[in-house]
């Protein structure tokens, strides 16, 4: 799954390159728009392709219950750490993209809101809790790619959400021997 993420992710990269003659955010949004909407478009559902990969959205979700059967200190950091966070920076990060591609920036709200319910209905369904904890995830980053995707008025919420994801996920470890 992730494979199809980074051919996604890949495919958007060549494409502002060509594009626009350059891969930086600063390059690109300074001449983003002069590009058309259907280029703009093909490059925001490839970046949306890369993020459904890499931050486990419907369809690209299964490999994230899989990752789960790992040791717990492992997959403890797949949910705190920026791995499955990135496909949301991602997207917030290349907002000038979805904004100025409409089409774009539905799919990212469709694919997010489809992925908060399918994830909170495996994480209802398991009884496995650590594939309870990875539909729960799956959830909460569908959560962070819908205030991605609605705008200017979801970037800060989108944002906020990763981060406090990283606290309420985290491992509960510490080095103090117990009492």
């Amino acid at each position: 799954m992730n494979r199809v993420g980074d051919m996604g992710l890949g495919l958007a990269i060549f494409l502002m390159f060509a594009t626009f003659g350059t891969t930086s955010f600063s390059g690109i949004s300074a001449v983003a728009g002069g590009a058309t909407e259907t280029t703009l478009t093909w490059i925001g559902v490839l970046l949306l392709v890369g993020a459904c990969g890499k931050s486990a959205q419907v369809p690209l979700q299964s490999w994230l219950l899989d990752a789960m059967e790992g040791p717990t200190p492992v997959s403890a950091l797949i949910h705190a750490a920026t791995m499955v966070t990135a496909g949301v920076y991602l997207v917030v990060r290349s907002n000038f993209i979805f904004e100025l591609a409409p089409n774009a920036q539905t799919a990212v709200v469709i694919v997010a809101t489809v992925t908060l319910l399918w994830g909170a209905i495996i994480g209802c369904a398991k009884d496995d809790i650590k594939k309870a904890l990875a539909g729960s995830t799956m959830s909460q980053i569908g959560y962070m790619m819908l205030g991605a995707g609605l705008g200017v008025a979801g970037y800060a919420f989108a944002i906020f959400h990763l981060l406090t994801h990283g606290f309420f996920k985290r491992p509960t470890c510490s080095s103090a021997p117990d009492p």
